[in-house]
């Protein structure tokens, strides 16, 4: 029997990821546990001027793309993303990235500091970011502007029954457990800040995914369940 694994990022995206779920031999189950809503257009576009006026972007999700260049003409700036699926984002819009942060934003703000001495530093980031992790680029003589571009508010999901759980952010996690538990279900999840935010409600993780990207993580959470069978 196939092994299901819940998706918990919004519909949309989860429907786009259940063909990536099924090439590592898994069984999808769409259960929203977020949904993302975009700022107002003039804050976009107050986003958008700061960022063609930077010399760094920093870029910590394909969202951030999405919502402020939907259409490409991304501007002229050197962009840190973070991870592969971001760093496509942006080269999709139009972008150029210089650096990709493979560990999380917290390792790529590490790797920024010594190349943001007196630049200019945009942010556009989700409402709940930790913005003292930019803080470092300030202290090493940046100039950072954020801009808060979209809201993630969490939900809860449907009770279909599931043997894995995959998370891609702390508010999935707090969308699933206004609703469900953990009883009998492998959980993974993207990145250490996710992984935290389930250790910090008292959960045990079976796989994080580093590169923090969601067909790693497929991967790893079907190896778990694959070696959790033959047990």
């Amino acid at each position: 029997m196939i092994p299901s694994v819940a998706l918990t990022t919004t519909a949309n995206r989860a429907v786009e990821l259940a063909p990536v779920a099924r090439a590592h031999g898994l069984r999808p189950v769409v259960l929203p546990c977020i949904e993302v809503v975009p700022a107002r257009e003039s804050v976009l576009e107050e986003a958008r001027r700061s960022a063609a006026a930077s010399d760094w972007l920093l870029v910590t999700s394909a969202r951030t793309v999405e919502y402020l260049w939907p259409h490409g003409r991304f501007p002229e700036v050197e962009v840190a993303a973070v991870g592969a699926v971001t760093a496509a984002a942006v080269t999709g819009a139009g972008g150029t990235v210089r650096l990709v942060g493979n560990s999380g934003s917290i390792d790529l703000i590490s790797d920024l500091v010594a190349l943001v001495e007196e630049a200019t530093v945009c942010f556009p980031h989700g409402r709940g970011a930790d913005i003292s992790k930019v803080q470092s680029l300030a202290e090493a003589g940046g100039k950072v502007s954020t801009w808060e571009v979209y809201t993630t508010e969490s939900m809860p999901p449907a009770l279909d029954p599931v043997d894995a759980v995959a998370f891609g952010s702390p508010s999935a996690v707090e969308g699933w457990c206004q609703s469900r538990g953990f009883a009998g279900v492998s959980v993974g999840a993207i990145g250490k800040t996710t992984a935290a935010a389930l250790s910090g409600r008292g959960h045990s993780v079976d796989v994080v995914a580093d590169p923090p990207e969601y067909g790693e993580l497929l991967e790893r959470l079907s190896s778990s369940l694959s070696n959790r069978t033959k047990a």
